[in-house]
Protein backbone atom coordinates (compact mmCIF):
# COMPACT_ATOMS: atom_id res chain seq x y z
CA UNK A 1 0.00 0.00 0.00
CA UNK A 2 1.55 3.25 -1.11
CA UNK A 3 1.25 6.22 1.24
CA UNK A 4 0.84 9.75 -0.06
CA UNK A 5 1.81 12.89 1.77
CA UNK A 6 0.54 16.42 1.47
CA UNK A 7 3.34 18.97 0.98
CA UNK A 8 4.05 20.99 4.12
CA UNK A 9 5.68 23.96 2.35
CA UNK A 10 6.28 25.58 -1.02
CA UNK A 11 8.95 28.00 -2.24
CA UNK A 12 7.66 30.78 -4.46
CA UNK A 13 9.18 33.99 -5.76
CA UNK A 14 7.60 37.19 -4.51
CA UNK A 15 8.07 40.94 -4.96
CA UNK A 16 8.08 42.46 -1.46
CA UNK A 17 8.51 46.09 -0.44
CA UNK A 18 11.29 46.53 2.11
CA UNK A 19 12.65 49.81 3.46
CA UNK A 20 16.36 50.36 2.79
CA UNK A 21 18.57 52.14 5.33
CA UNK A 22 21.36 53.86 3.37
CA UNK A 23 24.45 54.62 5.45
CA UNK A 24 26.47 57.67 4.42
CA UNK A 25 28.94 57.71 7.33
CA UNK A 26 30.46 55.13 9.68
CA UNK A 27 29.87 57.08 12.90
CA UNK A 28 27.43 54.82 14.75
CA UNK A 29 27.06 57.22 17.68
CA UNK A 30 25.89 60.00 15.35
CA UNK A 31 23.66 57.51 13.55
CA UNK A 32 22.02 56.50 16.82
CA UNK A 33 21.42 60.14 17.76
CA UNK A 34 19.72 60.91 14.45
CA UNK A 35 17.77 57.65 14.52
CA UNK A 36 16.53 58.40 18.04
CA UNK A 37 15.20 61.77 16.85
CA UNK A 38 13.39 60.17 13.91
CA UNK A 39 11.81 57.46 16.06
CA UNK A 40 10.65 60.00 18.64
CA UNK A 41 8.86 61.95 15.89
CA UNK A 42 6.97 58.95 14.51
CA UNK A 43 7.35 55.87 16.75
CA UNK A 44 4.59 53.87 15.06
CA UNK A 45 6.23 54.32 11.67
CA UNK A 46 9.36 52.51 12.86
CA UNK A 47 7.68 49.83 14.96
CA UNK A 48 8.75 46.36 13.71
CA UNK A 49 9.84 47.90 10.39
CA UNK A 50 11.83 45.39 8.26
CA UNK A 51 14.89 47.02 6.70
CA UNK A 52 17.90 46.21 4.56
CA UNK A 53 21.14 48.03 5.42
CA UNK A 54 22.87 49.46 2.34
CA UNK A 55 26.53 50.56 2.68
CA UNK A 56 27.16 51.27 -1.00
CA UNK A 57 26.96 55.04 -0.41
CA UNK A 58 29.81 55.13 2.10
CA UNK A 59 32.62 57.37 0.95
CA UNK A 60 36.10 55.84 0.55
CA UNK A 61 37.70 55.29 3.95
CA UNK A 62 41.12 54.43 5.29
CA UNK A 63 42.00 50.71 5.51
CA UNK A 64 41.57 50.84 9.27
CA UNK A 65 37.93 51.95 8.98
CA UNK A 66 35.44 49.27 9.91
CA UNK A 67 31.76 48.67 10.54
CA UNK A 68 30.64 46.40 13.36
CA UNK A 69 27.59 44.64 11.96
CA UNK A 70 26.62 43.04 15.28
CA UNK A 71 26.70 46.38 17.10
CA UNK A 72 24.75 48.08 14.32
CA UNK A 73 22.13 45.32 14.35
CA UNK A 74 21.67 45.57 18.15
CA UNK A 75 21.25 49.33 17.94
CA UNK A 76 18.59 49.08 15.22
CA UNK A 77 16.70 46.39 17.15
CA UNK A 78 16.67 48.65 20.22
CA UNK A 79 14.73 51.23 18.20
CA UNK A 80 12.18 48.77 16.84
CA UNK A 81 13.74 48.20 13.42
CA UNK A 82 14.14 44.66 12.09
CA UNK A 83 17.37 44.40 10.04
CA UNK A 84 17.12 41.59 7.49
CA UNK A 85 20.37 41.77 5.53
CA UNK A 86 23.38 43.84 4.52
CA UNK A 87 23.97 44.90 0.93
CA UNK A 88 26.26 47.15 -1.09
CA UNK A 89 29.64 45.70 -0.11
CA UNK A 90 31.91 46.71 -2.96
CA UNK A 91 35.62 46.58 -3.59
CA UNK A 92 36.48 49.28 -1.10
CA UNK A 93 38.83 49.52 1.84
CA UNK A 94 36.25 48.74 4.49
CA UNK A 95 36.57 46.09 7.17
CA UNK A 96 33.35 44.28 8.06
CA UNK A 97 33.34 43.04 11.68
CA UNK A 98 30.97 40.23 12.66
CA UNK A 99 29.79 39.68 9.06
CA UNK A 100 27.82 36.61 10.15
CA UNK A 101 25.44 38.79 12.16
CA UNK A 102 23.42 39.52 9.01
CA UNK A 103 23.12 37.82 5.64
CA UNK A 104 24.99 39.58 2.81
CA UNK A 105 22.95 40.30 -0.31
CA UNK A 106 24.97 40.02 -3.48
CA UNK A 107 24.39 42.83 -5.94
CA UNK A 108 22.57 41.80 -9.10
CA UNK A 109 20.83 43.67 -11.88
CA UNK A 110 17.58 42.92 -10.06
CA UNK A 111 18.38 44.46 -6.66
CA UNK A 112 21.06 47.03 -7.41
CA UNK A 113 19.51 50.50 -7.44
CA UNK A 114 21.94 53.23 -6.39
CA UNK A 115 20.68 56.58 -5.19
CA UNK A 116 20.54 59.15 -7.92
CA UNK A 117 23.06 62.00 -7.86
CA UNK A 118 22.05 65.56 -8.59
CA UNK A 119 23.59 67.00 -11.78
CA UNK A 120 25.70 70.14 -11.42
CA UNK A 121 23.29 72.67 -12.88
CA UNK A 122 21.68 75.91 -11.77
CA UNK A 123 19.07 73.73 -10.05
CA UNK A 124 21.62 71.47 -8.41
CA UNK A 125 19.61 71.25 -5.18
CA UNK A 126 16.56 69.87 -7.01
CA UNK A 127 16.46 66.25 -8.14
CA UNK A 128 14.32 65.75 -11.26
CA UNK A 129 13.19 62.23 -12.19
CA UNK A 130 12.17 62.11 -15.86
CA UNK A 131 10.28 58.84 -15.64
CA UNK A 132 7.97 56.76 -13.49
CA UNK A 133 9.49 55.52 -10.23
CA UNK A 134 8.99 51.76 -10.33
CA UNK A 135 8.21 49.36 -7.50
CA UNK A 136 11.31 48.67 -5.42
CA UNK A 137 13.08 51.88 -6.51
CA UNK A 138 14.04 54.72 -4.18
CA UNK A 139 15.09 58.29 -4.93
CA UNK A 140 16.36 60.73 -2.31
CA UNK A 141 16.88 64.48 -2.87
CA UNK A 142 19.27 65.00 0.03
CA UNK A 143 19.80 68.74 -0.51
CA UNK A 144 16.49 70.11 -1.76
CA UNK A 145 13.25 69.36 -3.61
CA UNK A 146 12.35 66.27 -5.60
CA UNK A 147 10.33 66.43 -8.83
CA UNK A 148 8.88 63.32 -10.51
CA UNK A 149 7.65 63.93 -14.07
CA UNK A 150 5.92 60.54 -14.11
CA UNK A 151 4.14 58.53 -11.44
CA UNK A 152 5.30 56.78 -8.28
CA UNK A 153 4.31 53.10 -8.33
CA UNK A 154 3.18 50.95 -5.44
CA UNK A 155 6.26 49.72 -3.57
CA UNK A 156 8.35 52.73 -4.64
CA UNK A 157 9.76 55.33 -2.23
CA UNK A 158 10.72 58.97 -2.71
CA UNK A 159 12.35 61.24 -0.13
CA UNK A 160 13.35 64.89 -0.10
CA UNK A 161 14.86 67.38 2.29
CA UNK A 162 12.41 69.92 0.82
CA UNK A 163 9.17 69.67 -1.18
CA UNK A 164 8.01 66.75 -3.33
CA UNK A 165 6.21 67.30 -6.65
CA UNK A 166 4.67 64.34 -8.50
CA UNK A 167 3.22 65.16 -11.94
CA UNK A 168 1.49 61.79 -12.15
CA UNK A 169 -0.08 59.36 -9.71
CA UNK A 170 1.43 59.02 -6.23
CA UNK A 171 0.87 55.36 -5.29
CA UNK A 172 3.95 54.58 -3.20
CA UNK A 173 5.55 56.25 -0.19
CA UNK A 174 6.61 59.90 -0.03
CA UNK A 175 8.74 61.53 2.70
CA UNK A 176 9.19 65.32 2.54
CA UNK A 177 11.08 67.51 5.01
CA UNK A 178 13.34 64.63 6.02
CA UNK A 179 15.58 66.99 8.00
CA UNK A 180 12.62 68.12 10.11
CA UNK A 181 11.44 71.00 7.90
CA UNK A 182 7.79 71.40 8.89
CA UNK A 183 7.19 73.82 5.99
CA UNK A 184 7.81 71.14 3.35
CA UNK A 185 4.86 70.02 1.23
CA UNK A 186 3.88 67.15 -1.06
CA UNK A 187 2.05 67.88 -4.33
CA UNK A 188 0.62 65.34 -6.75
CA UNK A 189 -1.83 65.08 -9.65
CA UNK A 190 -3.43 61.87 -8.39
CA UNK A 191 -3.30 60.85 -4.73
CA UNK A 192 -3.40 57.16 -3.82
CA UNK A 193 -0.39 56.63 -1.54
CA UNK A 194 0.75 53.85 0.73
CA UNK A 195 2.24 56.36 3.15
CA UNK A 196 2.83 60.12 3.38
CA UNK A 197 5.27 61.79 5.77
CA UNK A 198 6.39 65.36 6.44
CA UNK A 199 9.00 66.13 9.10
CA UNK A 200 8.34 62.82 10.83
CA UNK A 201 4.53 63.13 10.95
CA UNK A 202 2.82 60.57 8.75
CA UNK A 203 -0.43 59.27 7.26
CA UNK A 204 -1.13 55.81 5.88
CA UNK A 205 -3.71 55.12 3.17
CA UNK A 206 -6.32 53.98 5.69
CA UNK A 207 -6.17 57.36 7.45
CA UNK A 208 -6.88 59.41 4.32
CA UNK A 209 -10.50 60.30 3.57
CA UNK A 210 -11.78 58.73 0.36
CA UNK A 211 -12.73 62.17 -0.97
CA UNK A 212 -9.04 62.85 -1.64
CA UNK A 213 -8.21 59.55 -3.32
CA UNK A 214 -7.40 59.78 -7.05
CA UNK A 215 -7.64 63.58 -6.82
CA UNK A 216 -5.18 66.45 -7.28
CA UNK A 217 -3.89 67.20 -3.80
CA UNK A 218 -1.32 68.91 -1.64
CA UNK A 219 -0.23 67.67 1.78
CA UNK A 220 1.20 69.92 4.46
CA UNK A 221 1.59 70.21 8.22
CA UNK A 222 -0.95 72.22 10.19
CA UNK A 223 -0.27 72.29 13.94
CA UNK A 224 1.74 69.07 13.67
CA UNK A 225 -1.10 67.30 11.83
CA UNK A 226 -0.88 66.29 8.18
CA UNK A 227 -3.59 68.03 6.16
CA UNK A 228 -4.80 67.13 2.65
CA UNK A 229 -6.29 69.79 0.36
CA UNK A 230 -6.89 70.53 -3.30
CA UNK A 231 -4.67 73.11 -4.99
Amino acid sequence: MQLTYSPLFALKGSMLTVTVLHLFELDLSQLEQQLRQQVQQAPKLFENLPIIIDISQLAPHAPSASINVAKLKRMLLNYGLLPLALRGLQEQELVIKNPDSLPLLRETKFNKKPLETVPATACANTLVINQTVRSGQQYFAKQGDLVVLGSVSHGAEILAKGHIHVYGSLNGRAFAGTNGDSHARIFCQKLKPELLSIAGQYLVREDIDDQWIDKIAQIYLDHEQLTVQHF
